[in-house]
């Protein structure tokens, strides 16, 4: 559902990771013409090696390693010309606009004012340090093979951002348990991570706020593409899994 603007910009993406050695991440196979991008129709697309793989359970094990690739990606030093988060994703300032647009679903916007009753005002004072982000790390956008992380998927979403909102959206969807956010894969993820990049005293102190950002992140996006838009539309009301999420990690932490 993308035009060839947005893969050209995911291209450069993959090209700058490419570049960098980044150990898990893919890149499109060229065509007779060097080119990477094909037109079929009406349609636009790219087409990558196959790789053997499976989408891992969250457990302590995997946890650390996603944790530990994360940290990886956000210890590359961007070049200039990388988009964005804020032109693909949607940060918490996004996040608070939205809340005012007639479109927003009105248990969206109540579930953001219990969660967050100062409106991210302390969170948004921070400058926490920014980099490559990937925007949407969930364990279901990682393959593994014989236990080890052979690929992080799905760079849709990546690009400059804050660091602290990559933590919180990769824990918030891939350190589950039953569907609900668990204390001791966090611990995991947070030491696979730490043995690349350690953690700031902001990040630390901001952490679980961060996980609730992530989950109202996804959660608009799922509302921009499945509700308001058509790319699934038999999944629109998919964002209140996250919706019920984000409350019962706030109710619990």
């Amino acid at each position: 559902d993308k035009g060839e603007a947005d893969i050209l910009a995911e291209i450069n993406l993959l090209e700058f990771l490419k570049s960098q050695n980044f150990p898990h991440s893919i890149y499109p196979l060229e065509r007779p013409n060097g080119e990477v991008i094909y037109h079929f129709q009406n349609k636009v697309g790219l087409i990558f090696n196959f790789i053997e793989g499976y989408i891992p359970l969250p457990n302590e094990e995997n946890c650390k390693k996603i944790g530990e690739a994360l940290s990886k990606l956000h210890n590359l030093k961007p070049r200039l010309g990388l988009r964005s988060y804020e032109s693909v994703g949607y940060g918490p300032t996004k996040i608070i606009q939205y809340l005012e647009q007639k479109s927003c679903p009105k248990d969206f916007m109540m579930s953001f004012r219990e969660i967050f009753p100062d409106n991210l005002e302390k969170f948004l004072k921070v400058q926490f340090e920014e980099g490559f982000i990937h925007g949407d790390l969930y364990y279901d956008n990682t393959l593994f093979l014989d236990n080890d992380l052979k690929a992080v998927l799905d760079f849709e979403q990546a690009g400059i951002g804050p660091y602290i909102l990559d933590l919180g959206i990769s824990i918030s969807g891939t350190c589950l348990v039953d569907g609900k956010i668990s204390e001791k894969l966090m611990k995991s993820f947070i030491s696979g991570y730490e043995s690349n990049r350690m953690l700031a005293k902001e990040e630390k102190t901001f952490l679980n706020e961060a996980v609730l950002i992530g989950l109202f992140s996804i959660s608009l996006w799922r509302i921009k593409r499945f509700k308001e838009g058509t790319l699934d539309p038999s999944r629109e009301n998919s964002y209140q899994e996250l919706l019920l999420r984000a409350k019962n990690f706030k109710n619990e932490n």
